[in-house]
């Protein structure tokens, strides 16, 4: 029996069940549509999130009624795509739409559109499970066919962005004890940023890279480096020795004094205990309760690949509720820094404080409202209804830096939990910090280890910035851009 032809079992779940270990990729759309039928759904259509999460693109097929594409901000499918919540509408006479997000985990793919009869409590619990079943069954066909990325483009990506998308984890990932949430932009002309993760029971393991360069040749090294990662994790290595493992391969394979900048993290949920080894990076940023908070004294270190011997472990003592933000620094060099910068950050990720995994989707909001190195057809909010914003080519002189963004949250227990938090005095770890500012009349240039001020404005003075690392003197003005310099000069 197929979905196209014969009667639907009386029971929709346990018949598409049977049949799809025999089902193409390509008859997913009509079997899910047919099998719909079978739970009161007149019509059943399926839309996927496009890479930026700005269009929800209908899958097609045999019997599939021929929907057009929605925008995530402007339609009722994409609230119920931002919100994650079911929504409903009127369809036409005695009838209803439902539109059901579509998740695998926490992580949204689309949503699912319906059209019954009639709601009730009965049929929303039968759709929730009816669609729950459609997600897991794109993300095993995913890996045997190209038609669903394929639909998720809006544009011809790079191959560079080709490789680094099928390098990364699932964006999302939730439990009762931690979110992980990140985010890889522009989306379709990516180079050397990019991040991995990995829950391991008690453990979390972080990763955020930036290789050097652009295009192809970044990727390559990014994608070797976090090849060497990933074995190096799996072999349960502690944090020096996966980074003396990365230093070792990009210094080995790549001759031509190559390097990646890194911060390798690792979260112990148990404790809470943060430990972490900067690479030439940035240091990551603690949100605890909408404050940023310095996480303590970190020596830097030179980038992988041009490390003499294994880096110091840092170590900080994070709350329940504490978010862990970790990031490369296209960030924070974005222009002009009123429009994009690390308090744009910290306000993004505060943004999202009812849900962890809403912080990378409001950054890659804010992101996508200013214009980019390339022109852009239709560029508007993921997260916020706002009118959508056009790039034409005489926007686009701001050159717009790569960035790659993961954000790590100890979820806060439900009242009737209990949770330990222990304290930097039980444990010897250090606590964070409220961190330091330059003051108001001047601008707070964050400092990545390795970069070094080349422009500076008559008003320039010299202040100590705690998030620049011990010891460093960075400059903070209303003119203010940094640049990659010879490490030698820093490190030598």
């Amino acid at each position: 029996m197929t979905s196209s032809d014969g009667p639907v079992a009386a029971d929709p779940l346990r018949s598409l069940l049977r049949e799809i270990h025999l089902l193409a990729p390509d008859q997913l759309s009509a079997a899910v549509a047919s099998h719909g039928r079978g739970l009161g759904s007149r019509e059943t259509v399926v839309y996927l999130a496009d890479y930026e999460q700005l269009l929800l693109q209908p899958l097609r097929g045999e019997g599939v009624p021929v929907r057009q594409e929605l925008r995530v901000d402007g339609s009722l499918g994409g609230r119920a795509f931002r919100r994650v919540e079911v929504l409903t509408s009127p369809a036409r006479t005695r009838a209803h739409r439902l539109w059901v997000p579509l998740l695998d985990g926490v992580e949204r793919l689309g949503v699912v559109e319906f059209v019954v009869d009639q709601v009730t409590p009965e049929l929303q619990e039968q759709l929730l499970a009816y669609v729950g079943l459609i997600a897991e069954l794109i993300v095993v066909n995913d890996a045997y066919t190209d038609i669903f990325a394929q639909l998720r483009r809006r544009k011809t990506m790079s191959l560079a962005a080709e490789i680094q998308w099928d390098l990364l984890p699932p964006l999302t990932f939730a439990s009762d004890r931690v979110v992980v949430a990140g985010a890889l932009e522009p989306a379709y002309d990516i180079g050397g940023d990019t991040f991995d993760y990995a829950v391991n029971g008690p453990t979390v393991d972080l990763l955020v890279l930036d290789a050097v360069g652009h295009g192809l040749p970044a990727a390559l090294l990014a994608s070797a480096a976090v090849g060497a990662y990933r074995h190096a994790r799996r072999d349960m290595r502690d944090l020096p020795d996966v980074a003396a493992a990365m230093n070792e391969v990009i210094a080995g394979q790549f001759t031509d004094s190559r390097f990646a900048t890194a911060a390798i993290a690792r979260l112990h949920l148990d404790t809470g205990q943060l430990r972490w080894v900067n690479a030439g990076h940035p240091d990551p940023l603690i949100v605890r309760d909408g404050v940023l908070l310095h996480p303590g004294p970190c020596k830097p270190h030179p980038p992988l690949g041009l490390q003499v011997r294994k880096p110091d472990v840092c170590e900080v003592q994070l709350h329940v509720g504490d978010r862990v933000v970790l990031y490369t620094d296209g960030i924070v060099e974005a222009r002009p820094a009123s429009t994009w910068s690390l308090k744009s950050l910290l306000a993004a990720v505060g943004a999202g404080s009812s849900s962890s995994t809403d912080a990378p989707t409001a950054v890659s909001s804010r992101w996508a409202a200013t214009p980019r190195s390339q022109p852009v057809s239709s560029r508007s909010s993921t997260t916020r209804t706002s009118a959508p914003r056009r790039a034409s080519a005489s926007s686009a002189e701001k050159l717009r830096p790569p960035w790659a963004l993961v954000v790590a949250s100890r979820p806060r227990p439900s009242a009737a939990a209990t949770s330990f938090s222990p304290s930097s005095s039980q444990t010897g770890v250090p606590a964070a910090t409220p961190a330091r500012t330059c003051g108001s009349r001047y601008s707070t240039a964050v400092k990545p280890s390795g970069l070094r001020l080349t422009r500076r404005s008559p008003t320039t003075k010299t202040c100590r910035n705690a998030l620049c690392g011990v010891g460093q003197v960075v400059h903070c003005s209303r003119m203010t851009s940094w640049t990659r310099c010879p490490w030698a000069s820093v490190y030598g």
